[in-house]
């Protein structure tokens, strides 16, 4: 997930008396995605898309072996 900042919600941050900037929010985010928390939750999750798939394939090879 990208995140997606613009002038207006970062006004809206100073304003509620935030000190942060464009620049800084990003820096931020870019640190967060390096957090071994979050790498293993996304390793995990890649995991299960993967594993996901191979059982949709193997659904999909059985159904057309069973057709022919």
């Amino acid at each position: 997930m990208l995140l997606n900042l613009d002038k207006f919600f970062v006004q809206e941050l100073q304003e509620a008396g935030y000190d942060v900037d464009y620049k800084k929010l990003v820096e931020i985010y870019r640190r967060s995605r390096e957090n071994p928390a979050y790498i293993r939750r996304r390793q995990r999750r890649l995991r299960e898309e993967a594993m996901i798939e191979k059982a949709w394939q193997k659904m999909a090879e059985a159904s057309s072996a069973q057709g022919d």
